[in-house]
């Protein structure tokens, strides 16, 4: 709003020093100035950790740590070789926000949809439900402890999904705490800055909105590995707890990471794009998707949706779409070759 009433806006902005912007926001300030009185900048003149994971583009540069693995697992074992679906470390790469997003869309794509109406075309919802998915995610992100080098790590398996957390409950909170609604922020920094980057009020109802959906949850407020462990059992199907390969059909064969070569892996690529075509995109996504039905370089895309051809952007508008399986590249050897492009699968 401060730099719309002062015309700093569009291509104005574009072409600002980060001075000019700071000082358009406070007359006379220069932007280390204002990220001091922000809270961003520690005595020394570094970024605060909390600094880099809310606004860094590749803030794993810095803070290789602070991402999240995000696996889908054959089975119901941690320790199992075989998957459906691995988030690669590239794809992960980003601020809080990027995490967060990426996280949903691992979700919605390696859940079922279920059929809620008798009707056979009207849209099915999540088998967790998405708000509860997103408020557990929420926490993870914003509660997480930044103290610890270990990511934020995300399986789903046949029967239950876990999210695990770094770090335990702050300040002498207990899990009965949390789930009556009581809410201490870890870092105060990152707790009233998450508000204005994630779909979170910080109010702590999350976890209750989550817990009106009415999953089967466990919190486990692990002293001994130092972490918060979320577990949602997934529905039954038929009264079989494990889903197994036929209530897979449209995951594909199953990924041995030992294995993984020759027609079976195309088979694997084919099943997985068939069940991450019917994820529902945005109307930006889908006109991306047709866009793409010849080659596009990054900057046509960018051209196409009016937004410049930053690495932020190439990761939020075409890295989730290559994640989700609707775009592939025509160079997958070398993804950052000069003259790779991007192209809607067939």
């Amino acid at each position: 709003m401060v730099l719309q009433r002062k015309g700093t806006t569009g291509e104005a902005l574009r072409r600002a020093t980060l001075n000019e912007v700071a000082s358009s926001i406070v007359t006379g300030h220069n932007i280390e100035q204002l990220m001091r009185n922000l809270g961003f900048l520690r005595p020394d003149g570094r970024l605060t950790m909390a600094a880099v994971l809310l606004f860094a583009k590749s803030a794993q540069r810095w803070l290789p740590t602070m991402t999240a693995k995000c696996i889908c697992f054959v089975g119901d074992h941690v320790g199992g070789t075989q998957f459906r679906d691995k988030v690669s470390e590239e794809l992960m790469e980003g601020n809080l926000l990027h995490q967060f997003e990426t996280i949903m869309s691992f979700f919605t794509r390696n859940l079922r949809n279920i059929q809620v109406d008798a009707n056979f075309n009207s849209k099915g919802r999540l088998e967790i439900p998405y708000d509860t998915l997103l408020e557990f995610t929420v926490n993870a992100c914003v509660h997480r402890s930044l103290n610890l080098n270990a990511p934020i790590r995300v399986f789903i398996f046949d029967d239950r999904v876990e999210i695990h957390s770094p770090g335990t409950l702050p300040n002498g909170l207990q899990v009965e705490d949390v789930m009556a609604g009581t809410s201490m922020p870890r870092n105060r920094f990152l707790f009233d800055n998450a508000i204005h980057l994630l779909p979170y009020t910080g109010a702590g109802s999350g976890i209750q909105r989550a817990l009106a959906q009415g999953v089967n949850v466990q919190f486990n407020n692990n002293e001994q590995l130092r972490e918060f462990l979320i577990v949602i059992q997934r529905p039954n199907i038929d009264g079989n707890h494990q889903i197994g390969k036929s209530n897979y059909q449209n995951a594909g064969t199953p990924i041995d990471s030992n294995h993984q070569a020759g027609e079976s892996n195309h088979q694997v690529e084919e099943g997985n794009h068939q069940k991450l075509e019917r994820v529902k995109l945005t109307k930006l996504q889908e006109d991306i998707r047709n866009f793409c039905s010849v080659p596009r370089t990054s900057q046509e895309i960018m051209d196409r949706i009016g937004i410049t051809n930053q690495s932020k952007n190439r990761r939020r508008h075409i890295g989730v779409l290559i994640e989700m399986g609707i775009l592939q590249l025509t160079i997958p050897e070398n993804p950052r070759a000069k003259n790779q492009k991007y192209i809607r699968r067939r």
